[in-house]
């Protein structure tokens, strides 16, 4: 049973897509509030028990890294967005170089496999069983279940080699 408010499309929580949480009011800190987030597929992962907590993190913070380059890449990032903070403006080409080094350095500690498995995973918010034939055009046809634990498995290997990397 769903709390009555507005938590987004039902479809989304059907799916597992969104979870409502609490969390503390922002313009009351004292008192909590539910709220819905939106679930990426690394929380997912990570809820299915295939990513460690710091794995997560490590997801969290390069798709983080990937959006402000994104943004920085794009004409009008307004686009991309739909609003564009004001504080973007002003710091945005310092925000966007700042990102392009992390990324440049993660990608090294990845690899050409791990950005592939990060970029299609972690920051197109791709579904692994999506993510294996893209990956892996000429491998022969696998179960649902084999590609997602290929995938997750990559995945995994890949945020390991950004965790020991140090990188954040």
């Amino acid at each position: 049973m769903v709390p009555p408010g507005d938590f987004g499309p039902p479809h989304l929580r059907a799916r597992g897509m969104v979870t409502i949480e609490a969390a503390p009011d922002p313009e009351a800190p004292h008192r909590t509030i539910r709220r819905a987030r939106r679930l990426t597929m690394a929380d997912r992962l990570h809820a299915e028990g295939m990513l460690s907590t710091e794995q997560r993190e490590a997801a969290t913070r390069y798709a983080a890294a990937f959006e402000v380059a994104a943004l920085g890449l794009t004409s009008d990032p307004a686009a991309v967005r739909g609003y564009v903070h004001p504080a973007w403006r002003s710091h945005a080409p310092e925000m966007v170089t700042a990102a392009l080094a992390r990324l440049r350095q993660a990608d090294q500690a990845l690899g050409l496999m791990g950005q592939a498995v990060l970029r299609l995973v972690v920051c197109a918010d791709e579904a692994p069983e999506t993510a294996y034939r893209r990956l892996w055009p000429a491998a022969p046809a696998v179960s649902i279940v084999v590609a997602r634990n290929r995938v997750a498995g990559a995945l995994a290997a890949a945020l390991d080699r950004l965790v020991e990397a140090g990188w954040d």
